[in-house]
């Protein structure tokens, strides 16, 4: 069973080497490593090109995108160098547990039916020391060494790319039917990754394999982060929400059984019903809503939508700023 790691750069200097060595240390060396670099400013191209002759490592790979394409199409163009039957995801500025791959390739030959692995994960900040944060992954725990991310589980949060593994048979699939040209409706590519995943697979989760997040004002998930909640604008989340509808009604096609394509259309559903509701408040559709309260993300996702719908969205947007 061959391996690729497929990382995306830009201006990742600072912190890059401690990932590439929690990648070269691998107990389970992966077969290929593709690199692709979205125009850095400063020497990521330098030092990633440096560690590659250094250690002499065959199968590590590097390209250098001639303009800018963004960390959607960055990841994609990387994907498209990949030949290994699983892919890993992989941040410029993390840190993976060593055993990582190893872990992994035994679930994947054990069980066939598995198509998506995700890490859990820790934060840690610029110097490497783990943040006291709230946030359990998938809001799982498990005593477990892997369990299940059902299809609710991945509609409500298809994961961070960061914590991805997944068989080539996903990606296959995205670039037969041209979704990863679709920046504009999925926005992330883990979105689209993770969706896929869910659709035509069982996906799961290592709760022992608990990779090291690193959060710092230069990285994308946290910059992410404040944006969607301190600019959550009404017509932001009119935006998301009518994506949402579209892009759960095309995975829908692609699901492996009857019940998973059921759900997506529900997903779909569900977010036009939201729109709906933002864009004119009705009691009726208020209820609609509550009955079906198990599709938010949160508990918090029905107050949400009511301020929006109240065109509270400056309170709103005032209490986001706490958070």
């Amino acid at each position: 069973m061959k391996n690729s790691v497929v990382m995306a750069t830009y201006n990742g200097a600072k912190y890059i080497i401690e990932q590439l060595d929690s990648i070269k240390n691998q107990t389970m060396r992966p077969d290929e490593v593709i690199i692709s670099d979205d125009g850095s400013t400063d020497d990521t191209l330098k030092i990633v090109k440096n560690y590659i002759a250094k250690n002499h490592l065959s199968g590590w790979k590097v390209t250098n995108n001639k303009r800018k394409k963004g960390f959607f199409n960055n990841f994609f163009n990387a994907l498209g160098f990949a030949t290994g039957d699983i892919i890993y995801l992989a941040d410029q500025d993390d840190v993976w547990n060593l055993n990582k791959i190893e872990t992994f390739t035994k679930k994947y030959i054990e069980c066939l039916d598995v198509i998506m692995i995700q890490s859990n994960v820790r934060f840690i900040d610029e110097n490497g020391e783990k943040l006291n944060s709230r946030e359990i992954y998938h809001n799982k725990t498990s005593k477990n060494d892997f369990t299940e991310l059902s299809t609710r589980d991945m509609c409500k949060f298809a994961g961070s790319g960061y914590t991805m593994s997944f068989r080539k048979s996903v990606l296959d699939v995205i670039f037969k039917n041209k979704l990863d040209t679709q920046e504009k409706l999925f926005k992330f590519h883990d979105i689209v990754i993770g969706l896929m995943s869910a659709a035509t697979g069982c996906c799961l989760l290592s709760m022992d394999i608990v990779d090291s997040h690193r959060l710092h004002n230069d990285n994308a998930t946290l910059s992410i982060k404040k944006k969607s909640w301190a600019d959550r604008t009404k017509d932001i989340q009119l935006d998301i929400l009518r994506r949402r509808k579209e892009y759960f009604s095309i995975l829908s096609k692609y699901c492996t059984n009857e019940n998973k394509k059921k759900y997506f259309k529900k997903c779909s559903l569900f977010a036009a019903l939201r729109n709906k509701y933002i864009n004119k408040f009705s009691f009726d559709l208020f209820l609609q809503l509550l009955k079906n309260n198990d599709f938010y993300a949160n508990r918090l996702g029905i107050v949400t939508d009511t301020f929006y719908s109240l065109n509270q969205e400056k309170l709103l947007l005032r209490v986001f700023k706490f958070f």
